[in-house]
């Protein structure tokens, strides 16, 4: 069985001084990102319908409460499936996108791997320099340092480690990995699964990666190419649009984002559902529910009341980023930035 949940389109990514401090706006509207979003929206809505059902299953769950009776994991048979027109920013679409064959007369070049970034009100990337990748809220703001976000191609990459779930979520299910990669078009085969998986594979005797946490794993998704004639990708000159949609499964419209404000599209007094306030309202919502079989997390039942204090409470997901992250680090691919640690300190 396939899940079919998640559209989104591909836009820029929000300027400096848009950063925000309320967990309102989306700061990075690339579609794979927004699509992952949609995908955690949706969980949340499974969730909370299981509940509502006495944890009685019903066939459009995807989800099921885990055999020792706490928490959730997918049920045998769903399989995650991330469907993309071109290949993910970053590392995976930089080298011969064009190019159909599987040689890389350039193997060997340092470049190759490397982590890199996205840069406020631009489009493309650039590589992570070392030493600079702490952005602070005073830098970022002055304009002294440059608004960056990691590649898609990179986030993929690490979603092989942790799971798309993400760190709230994990105190509720376990991890959820991608089952295949799916491109329309403008991708080399080569590249596209050395940035997805293969950095982190090529790998294996990393001490890192040896030390993560159970049932945290390095996944291999399936790599392949649309075999749907309906349409043909072609490359466009044309700067991507400033707004980003997005529509999950039973929307009778979708939600339309300003990638200008991070809001919603023409309404900056409302903000997205994909938002992380939104997440951190339907997280403290679950457990507040007050269920024992819900949460397998070091939080029990206590309900935080700042966004930053319920992400490092999820220790296990953490720690199996950080590995991820130091495996890159190992490989001399670059550092993780890491953006201001203001955007996650709002709270209720």
């Amino acid at each position: 069985m396939f899940s079919h949940l998640l559209s989104s389109q591909v836009n820029m990514i929000q300027i400096g001084d848009r950063l925000s401090m309320t967990g309102t706006t989306i700061h990075d509207s690339h579609a794979e990102i927004l699509s992952r979003r949609c995908f955690i929206a949706f969980l949340y809505q499974q969730i909370q319908v299981i509940i509502d059902n006495n944890y009685q299953d019903r066939a459009e769950f995807i989800l099921k409460v885990r055999d020792d009776g706490y928490g959730f994991c997918l049920k045998p048979g769903i399989k995650i499936n991330l469907f993309i027109s071109t290949a993910p920013c970053g590392d995976a679409r930089v080298f011969m996108p064009n190019d159909s064959s599987d040689d890389d007369p350039h193997a060997n070049r340092v470049s190759r791997g490397l982590l890199r970034a996205k840069i406020e009100a631009g489009e493309g990337t650039i590589p992570v320099r070392r030493g600079c990748s702490t952005l602070t809220w005073d830098g970022v703001l002055l304009g002294e340092q440059r608004l960056q976000f990691m590649s898609c191609s990179d986030k993929i990459a690490v979603w092989n480690v942790v799971g798309i779930q993400g760190s709230l979520l994990s105190h509720f299910i376990e991890p959820i990995y991608l089952d295949s990669l799916i491109l329309g078009s403008l991708f080399n085969f080569s590249h596209l699964t050395r940035a997805v998986h293969g950095r982190l594979n090529m790998n294996f005797d990393s001490e890192s990666l040896k030390k993560l946490p159970n049932p945290y794993k390095v996944n291999q998704h399936k790599v392949a190419k649309s075999l749907s004639k309906q349409q043909e990708y072609t490359r466009t000159l044309t700067k991507s649009p400033n707004y980003a949609i997005n529509w999950i499964k039973g929307d009778t419209f979708p939600e339309i984002i300003s990638c200008d404000t991070g809001k919603i599209y023409q309404n900056e007094e409302q903000y997205s559902r994909l938002s992380k306030k939104t997440f951190f309202q339907s997280f403290r919502t679950l457990l507040g529910r007050n269920t024992p079989k819900l949460c397998t997390s070091p939080l029990g039942l206590a309900i935080p009341t700042i966004y930053r204090d319920a992400k490092t409470s999820a220790t296990n997901y953490l720690q199996a980023r950080l590995l991820a992250v130091q495996s890159f680090a190992e490989q001399n691919l670059g550092d993780w930035i890491q953006v201001p640690a203001e955007v996650d300190l709002f709270g209720f």
